[in-house]
């Protein structure tokens, strides 16, 4: 027994085997295949039969066989420099998808161009699924429960919440970025000797494991040495006070390695490093590329946002089509961005969330940074 994917109708599957007789040139006896071929022909009788008697609509409000499938993109209340991306990306699937009508919003948004509404006001129109792009997994995990509990198609992105049972999540593979950084540590610090780390480590399971994925593939690098590290998780002090403090300490460091990347939305580099350090984050959202083409930073560590949003918008085509199994995983690999890399990236990030390029690529901030690695 199990439930319709399409709707909340409980139904029994219907399932046939037919054992294979005809083994080693040995035939089905003459009586025994006329039986079993009558109660098969039986069964298409019933099997058919039921499907006549199925209901037209699905409970969550999708017209099975119609043209159009409602489906909600809810992203995060505060600000979030990655979902711009990930709302392109899912709205460039929905095109393509024309039995799917798609809006993005968010729970008391205040991102201009992008509505804002209310939990109850989207389960109101009855969505046959909702997209829910997940940041912080406890104050997204009573939105996933009611979500559930209403009937509509679940489908996660980001963080994923446990013990949430869901159609479908899609996994930025945030631990493994913080891998990918750790293993190229060296060749992104270009001859530099040293570096300080400000982790998360302890936060959440999320971040305890970038921490323990970044310092696995950083810590057999001998050549570069770790000065100082510290969480930036103190609830006594900002994260850039933190790292003020380590730089201000460890002057000749020629590194800063973050493993989030929000310390850099909220002050400038150069209000917490000398004029010779440079840093390397996790993340790869175009509020970083100017840093990145100062010079300032060395490599953002990151997926293509657009990527996720798409994803999760073929898991709803694939729940609703039944072609894939509850459960489902999807992967978005992250990539190294270096300034050398960064164009291409730029614009395989602006193709994959269906946005402007020109928008997405900033000026220089008329930084020139020496080339050299002038700290230690």
């Amino acid at each position: 027994m199990y439930y319709s994917v399409i709707g909340k109708t409980r139904m029994h599957r219907q399932s046939l085997i037919i054992e294979r007789y005809t083994i080693m040139g040995s035939r089905l006896p003459a009586g025994l295949g006329a039986g079993l071929w009558a109660g098969f022909a039986y069964l298409l009788l019933s099997v058919a039969l039921t499907g006549c008697e199925r209901s037209p609509t699905s409970a969550s409000g999708a017209r099975i066989g119609s043209t159009e499938v409602l489906v909600y993109l809810i992203g995060p209340g505060g600000d979030c420099p990655q979902w711009p991306a990930i709302a392109g990306g899912a709205e460039r699937c929905a095109q393509q998808l024309p039995y799917m009508r798609f809006e993005a919003v968010r729970l008391h948004g205040r991102t201009p161009g992008q509505s804002s509404t209310t939990l109850p006001d989207v389960l109101g129109k009855k969505p046959f699924a909702i997209c829910l792009y997940v940041t912080d997994p406890v104050a997204a995990r009573p939105i996933a429960e009611q979500i559930l509990a209403d009937g509509p198609v679940l489908v996660t992105m980001g963080v994923r919440i446990d013990g949430i049972k869901v159609f479908a999540h899609v996994d930025p593979c945030v631990a493994n970025a913080a891998g990918l950084l750790g293993e190229n540590l060296i060749k992104i610090a270009a001859g530099r000797q040293s570096y300080l780390l400000l982790h998360e480590n302890g936060k959440d399971a999320l971040a305890t494991r970038c921490y323990g994925r970044f310092m696995a593939a950083a810590g057999g690098q001998y050549t570069l040495t770790l000065l100082e590290q510290r969480s930036a998780a103190d609830p006594e002090t900002s994260p850039p006070q933190i790292l003020a403090q380590m730089v201000k300490r460890f002057h000749r460091a020629g590194l800063v390695v973050t493993l989030s990347p929000e310390v850099w939305l909220t002050v400038p580099p150069e209000a917490v490093l000398k004029e010779q350090t440079r840093f390397a984050t996790l993340g790869a959202f175009p509020e970083l590329w100017p840093h990145l083409r100062s010079g300032r930073a060395l490599a953002l560590v990151g997926p293509l946002d657009g990527e996720i949003g798409y994803a999760a918008m073929e898991l709803v085509s694939a729940a609703f089509t039944k072609s894939r199994e509850f459960g489902t995983q999807r992967f978005i690999l992250p990539e190294l961005v270096t300034p050398q890399t960064l164009d291409d990236f730029a614009r395989r990030y602006a193709a994959a969330a269906g946005l402007d390029l020109a928008d997405l690529i900033p000026a220089s901030d008329g930084v020139t940074p020496t080339s050299g690695p002038d700290g230690g």
